[in-house]
């Protein structure tokens, strides 16, 4: 290599590191590639497990992520409104938490999977338990903290899963379990290099909490862990009523639309880590509005390409076999855009305390798609849980915005459609402006 060549490869290297010094910019290149990443790794379990086990791992999935989400008793929560008053210095004793909460989490697993030792699906759910539980409540911590640190973290992970995925398709008996411990053991790596690079101070103080900072946490993290409870339960209940009332074929295509569906919400999801960031420093409300216009058109973007080209790109990507989730998926794109609103907006509601209007509009939403579950899904299957989804996500993600705009004085049009100046705005960004 020349010395000219050489200057040049150093100069483009320095060039894109400017660039993704920019908060949105690497949460997009992080979301881009996680994209990316994501489908290769869902095209290899998805292989490994087939249609006959992967509507039971979805399943399993989905019941952890419900009591993970119990038993974390919303700690977490409270991390930005706590940062945005105290800084850095309260981190050490939310993490004092987190531990000594994984101590007894994984005391508790163990005694329950040798108690049902031959249940294979209470053995995988509290397999993977106390790994999701902590895994959880660090990356939420480090998002406030460090999110461009959290953000490269999140990209390493999804590459190793990727490689064990791939692995295990190619020289691994179908076992589920086998998975789910490979997944716990990842999570475990992750929360880990946390630990270490952030530089926490492990000591006896962990066993002898502040019981009064405790109390104070968990009564404000109470209700935003109700909250994300009903939230979870929004995506995942059809999963779950279709595991009792529908077909088991039905269940495995459902789910994996499902995952298809996720991966149409990863670039909302960036801007969304981004704002959680930024809002709980007290940012303006321009660039909610932005980063929600700039999530509908990608979504847009994704909905109609998913219909020109979704069906072939189901069959080389999954498989033959799942073909059939090619309909039930663009039933539930319909969703996807309201639920935009939610994402992007209830991070502003919870940040700025306004709790008790965020859980109410998701216990009617949830409400809404028990209902219409257990009165579609005998009628129409997967399909009936699909269109009690899109009643759902319509109701929350809409009934946000509405009341956003009535708090802000604003009309909704403000938050749909991209103006002259947003595109402007869009221009002038330079890269490492955060």
């Amino acid at each position: 290599m020349s010395r000219e060549t050489g200057k040049y490869r150093y100069r483009g290297l320095k060039k894109l590191a400017l660039i993704l010094q920019e908060d949105y910019t690497l949460s997009l290149f992080n979301k881009i590639y996680s994209i990316i990443i994501g489908v290769i790794s869902s095209a290899f379990y998805i292989r490994y497990l087939g249609v006959q086990y992967k509507g039971v791992y979805s399943y399993i999935n989905e019941i952890t992520t419900v009591i993970s989400l119990i038993i974390n008793w919303g700690i977490y929560q409270s991390y930005p409104f706590y940062f945005r008053k105290e800084g850095h210095k309260i981190y050490n004793k939310y993490v004092d938490i987190y531990i000594l909460q994984f101590y007894i989490y994984l005391f508790l697993s163990a005694i329950i999977i040798l108690i049902n030792k031959n249940n294979l699906v209470v053995t995988c759910i509290f397999l993977q338990l106390p790994f999701l539980v902590l895994k959880t409540q660090l990356d939420n911590t480090v998002l406030v903290e460090n999110i461009r640190f959290y953000m490269w973290v999140d990209i390493g992970l999804k590459t190793v899963l990727a490689i064990i995925y791939f692995l295990l398709w190619k020289f691994a008996p179908v076992k589920i379990e086998l998975l789910v411990f490979c997944i716990a053991l990842t999570n475990f790596i992750v929360c880990v290099i946390y630990i270490i690079i952030t530089k926490y101070k492990i000591g006896a103080r962990i066993f002898k909490p502040d019981i009064d900072f405790v109390k104070e946490v968990v009564k404000f993290g109470f209700l935003p862990m109700l909250s994300a409870l009903l939230m979870t339960l929004n995506y995942s209940v059809d999963i779950i009523f279709l595991n009792f009332m529908g077909q088991p074929i039905e269940l495995s295509l459902y789910s994996v639309a499902a995952v298809i569906i996720n991966y149409v919400w990863v670039i909302p999801n960036a801007f969304k880590e981004v704002l959680i960031s930024k809002v709980a420093r007290n940012d303006s409300d321009e660039q909610i509005a932005l980063s929600i216009k700039m999530s509908l058109v990608i979504t847009l973007i994704c909905f109609i390409g998913f219909i020109l080209v979704g069906k072939i790109a189901i069959r080389i990507i999954f498989g033959v076999d799942f073909e059939g989730c090619y309909p039930v998926t663009i039933v539930l794109f319909i969703g996807a855009f309201s639920m935009i609103f939610f994402k992007m907006l209830g991070v502003v509601f919870v940040v700025e305390g306004k709790q008790k209007e965020y859980f109410l509009i998701l216990l009617i939403s949830v409400l809404m798609n028990l209902i219409a579950n257990s009165l579609l899904i005998p009628i129409w299957g997967m399909y009936g849980a699909a269109i009690a989804s899109v009643i759902s996500y319509s109701i929350c993600g809409i009934s946000f915005l509405k009341r956003y705009c009535r708090w802000k004085g604003k009309h909704m049009r403000e938050y749909i459609f991209i103006s002259r100046m947003d595109v402007q705005r869009l221009m002038k960004m330079k890269p490492g402006n955060s």
